[in-house]
This record gives structure tokens, sequence and C-alpha cells, in this order.
């Protein structure tokens, strides 16, 4: 039996291979193996790109990270550097939330730093908390965009500090404001840099105001005993002198005109600082005012062994003919001041519809760092010495100001050692070209007689009184003086008719002034009235030129009182 059935099994078994099924059964095995390899490579391929996109996708995000927390870390330095940090504040709950603000006072440690409103508003000084209340109240009603205001904190560590803060407020949906956020900057240092820069301003005003009644003191108390020499010498030059003595006293008139010139700038000075010198603006030849200046500094070139050059100039111009005089004086003055050898030009000529003012000298020239430190008040160059000599170093800060006062720009080449020219453009008068130039004095003009004319004199210095009353005497005129005005209704009870004239120092013993005096005569007479002062103090010139009377500065030359006096009449 068994070989019975091996023989059945073996010839059944024939029988499939013969009949094909067990070939198809392994062809389709083998199909099915082919295709779970290709899965099997497809499924790898995709999981192999999957890693790599995850592993670039983390590689970005790494990269993302690194450069978040480098601009974290560049916001934090910039905080810390400029004191400053951010501040958050839910306005519902009152909770307030800080940066890390490195060093700015309520962020030194988490015990200090305010956790709520209340906590926060707390650590502000008392008498600002109202502003900045009115401030956050402003902008949470949508009153203002922003909150901006700067505060004093008390920081128990670091005292008193000043802070700035800034915000802005966030609103929900229906307008509601829920929070504010904002920066809050440290600004201590600007502050006390600002209030010292404050101080020091102060200080130098004080500084400058000090210097200024200094200057106005010491000028009046020189002009007095020059004003008295000036007066005594006017009546010595009248005499009749021999020649030697003559000579004596041309020197010493010489020399207390360099003396009146120097206080002169000081009143010009003064008079522009006041702010009381009004332009007046007329047409006039500038040929006349160039010949008077030519032939006034004519003696002064000539000392130095200088040339001294005004070519004729056939324009008319238009400007105040006083301020322009005071420009001229002082450049032609100090081109002189600073030529050793060569000379001075001083000229007018036409160009672009404009005259165009030059004076040039072949002086010691001037450096180009220098140019604008000249124009500054008592500077001067090569003369450390302060050899007063050369003045006060006022002339140029002077023609700085006229200059600015008639809307002139002063314009300056030089050259070392070759010389500077001084320049400046003026306006010409309609029908500007004239015929010629007679070469006639602008403000000249003969004295008038004042032979029997009666005159009251009010002047506290006894020097100064003595020399009025001596040379208004030599004129003809009848004085009636007085030292103080106590002393005036007394001496007007005593005259036997109206004076003509009334002339009477500004300045006066017991805080009196010139215009008690007027005041008390014009009460019984319109007496025209000449006030004449010593002061340079800005406030005083300011005074004396409200009066509306005319005013004459000491000292006073002889030829101008003269010539003020006949106007007057």
């Amino acid at each position: 039996m068994p070989n019975d059935t091996a023989t059945e099994v073996s010839t059944s078994a024939t029988g499939l291979v013969s009949s094909g099924l067990v070939s198809s059964g392994l062809v389709s095995s083998g199909l099915v193996a082919t295709e779970l390899a290709a899965a099997n490579h497809s499924l790898s391929e995709t999981n192999a790109d999957l890693e790599r996109r995850v592993l670039e996708r983390t590689t970005e995000l790494a990269h993302a990270n690194g450069l978040l927390r480098l601009k974290e870390q560049t916001l934090r330095l910039a905080q810390h550097f400029g004191g400053a940090g951010t501040w958050d504040w839910e306005i519902g709950t009152g909770r307030l939330t800080w940066s890390d603000c490195y060093g700015s006072p309520d962020c030194l440690d988490d015990d200090s730093t305010p956790g709520t409103y209340s906590d926060w508003l707390e650590t502000l000084l008392p008498e600002d908390r109202v502003e900045v209340e009115r401030r956050l109240n402003a902008c949470l009603l949508g009153q203002e965009d922003e909150f901006v205001i700067e505060y004093r904190i008390d920081h128990p560590p670091r005292d008193i500090r000043w802070m700035a803060g800034r915000g802005r407020c966030i609103r929900d949906d229906a307008g509601k404001p829920v929070r504010m956020i904002g920066l809050r900057i440290d600004i201590t240092d600007r502050r006390r840099a600002e209030e010292a820069a404050r101080a020091a301003r102060d200080e130098a005003e004080r500084a400058n105001l000090d210097k200024s009644r200094f200057l106005a003191a010491a000028s009046h108390d020189l002009r007095q005993p020059v004003q008295a020499a000036s007066l005594f010498l006017g009546m010595l030059e009248r005499r009749d002198l021999d020649p030697e003595t003559r000579d004596l006293v041309g020197m010493v008139s010489s020399s207390l005109e360099g003396l009146r010139g120097m206080l002169n700038g000081l009143l010009e000075v003064a008079r522009l600082e006041a702010g009381i010198v009004d332009p007046q603006m007329r047409d006039f030849p500038i040929d006349d005012l160039l010949h008077r200046l030519a032939s006034e500094f004519e003696e002064q070139a000539r000392v130095k062994r200088l040339w001294l050059q005004v070519p004729p100039a056939s324009l008319v111009v238009s400007s105040d003919p006083l301020l322009l005089e005071l420009i001229l004086r002082n450049l032609i003055s100090n081109a002189i001041k600073y030529t050793d050898r060569g000379g001075v030009t001083v000229e007018c000529r036409e160009l672009d519809g404009c005259g165009v003012v030059e004076v040039a000298d072949t002086g010691r020239g001037i450096p180009d760092d220098k140019f604008t430190v000249i124009f500054e008040d008592f500077r001067q160059l090569d003369n450390p010495a302060r050899d007063r000599a050369r003045g006060f170093g006022l002339g140029l800060a002077t023609v700085s100001r006229v200059a600015r006062l008639l809307g002139y720009d002063i314009g300056l080449r030089s050259e070392l050692n070759n010389g500077s020219v001084f320049s400046f453009k003026i306006p010409l008068a309609s029908g500007h070209e004239t015929a010629g130039s007679g070469r006639t004095d602008l403000l000249a003009e003969a004295p008038g007689d004042l032979t029997g004319r009666s005159i009251v004199v009010v002047e506290d210095d006894p020097a100064i009184l003595m020399a009025l009353e001596m040379l208004l005497g030599d004129w003809g005129l009848e004085v009636h003086s007085a030292s103080s005005v106590q002393d005036v209704p007394t001496l007007l009870d005593g005259l036997d008719r109206v004076p003509d004239l009334l002339a009477v120092d500004y300045r006066l013993p017991n805080g009196s002034s010139g215009l008690d005096v007027v005041d008390i005569v014009h009460r019984r007479w319109p007496v025209p009235a000449i006030l004449m002062t010593g002061d340079t103090a800005p406030e005083r010139l300011t005074e004396a030129k409200r009066s509306g009377y005319r005013l004459l500065h000491k000292p006073i030359n002889p030829d101008d009182l003269r010539r003020t006096l006949v106007d007057c009449l």
C-alpha cells in the first residue's frame, strides 16, 4: 500500500506539471515580489526626501531663530546703552509688565520694579503726576494719538531720574482701550547736560550784563574829566597863542581826540546794543563823505609815512550818512592802524547796478581762520600787550553791527603780508550819476551867532560846569547855572527874562535826571532843551532817546555843541 500511494502522488504531481498549474503560480509570486520591491524603493526615496526636507526646514528654523536671537540681543543692547525699556499695561487688570531695561531706574531689580499702574504712579514725583495722568487720559480718550511726556521718578538707589515716556493705546473692536504699550528712556544725563548748559548760558549772560554795566560806569566816569578838558581846550584854541604854545595845544588836542574816539567807540556799541539807532535813509553824493574822511585821516597816514588814496566818486547813494560814515571811519582807522608800509585806498564804484565801497590796505593781512574772530568785541590781532594806543578792539565789531543794521554784508579778502580788502555793496539812488563832485563837506555849516542869547545850564560836575560857563560866555551867551535839580526853581525865580535855551546833564545827584529839570522849566516856558550825557548804559540811552529832546554824548566837541545850540534856536 505504501508503494501504491507513492506511485499515485508521483503520478498526480506529474499531471499537475504537465497541466501548467504549477508554472502559473510561480510566475504570479514573482510579480508580487517585484512590485513589493519597487514599492519599497519608492517608499525609501520618499522617506529620504522627507528627511531631507525636514532637515532643510530644521536648518532654516535654526537660522531664523539665530537671527531672532541676534536681533533680540541687538535690541537689548540698544536698550541698555540708550537706557530704554518697553512696557505693557493691561488696562483692565492694571497689570504692568516691563522688559529687562538694563539699569533704567525701576528695572534694577525685581523688588523695585512696579507691577501695577498704581505702583508705577507712586514712583513719580508728586509735582509731575497730574500732568502725566492728564496726558495718559487724553490718549485713552482718543484726544491724542500717542502718550508723550517727560517726567521724574524717585528711585532710592539712584535718587531722582528723568524719564521720557512714549506709548500708544490698543483698542478692541468696539474701540474700547484694552492695553497700552510703549517705550521708556532714561534721559537723566541729557537733562543734566541741558541744565548745565542753561546755567552756563545764564552765567554768561550775567557776566555780559556785568561787563556792560562796568563799561557804562567806567565810560561815564572817564567822560566827565575828558569833557572838561575838551571844553577848556576849546577855549584855549580860541586864544591868541605864540607858535610854540599853539603846537603844544595841537598835540594835546590830538591826544584828546584819540581818547574821545575810543570813548565814542564804547558809546556806539552801547547805542547799538540798546537798539536805539534807527537808520535815516536818504540820497546823497558819497564823494563828499569820502573827501571829508580823507581830510580827517590824512594826518594819521602822514605820521606813519603811508599814502591815503581816495579817488573821486561820482555816485549818489541811498543810505544813512551818519551810519555809513561810522562804518567807513572804523574801516579806515583800522587799515591805517595795521599798515606799516605802503598805504590805504578808499574808493566807491558802480558794479551791477550797485555801489561797491572798498577799503584796501597793504598791511599785515589776516589769517583765514581769523576772518570771523576779528569782528568780535575787544578782539585785536597782534596786540598781546593790549596797547591802548590801538583802541579797545571795538572798531570791526561796530562795523559788523552797523552793517547788519543797514542790511550790508561785509566782504573780506586778505593775504598775509600783502594786505586786506574790506568791501560792501550799497544801494544807489535813482539817477545816481552826478555831473561831478565839488568836494563839499556833507554836514558842515557855518556856526551861527549866539550873542545876546540866554541859556540855563544844569551840570553837577564842577569842572565841566565851569568850562561850560566860560565857553558859552565866550560865545556871547548869558549863562545861568545850577548844579542840582533842587537849585533850579530858585534859579528860575531869579531870571529877569525867559531863557532861550536849556542845556542839562542827564544824570544828576540823588537819583534825579535831566528830565526832571526839563519838566520844571517847561511848567513855566517851552524852552528848547538839550540833554548832555556821559552814560552808555543801554537802558539809560533808551530812556534819553524816548524823551524826544536833542541828545549830545560826552565828551562833546565844542563845535558840535555850538552847532546844536544854533539849530535849537
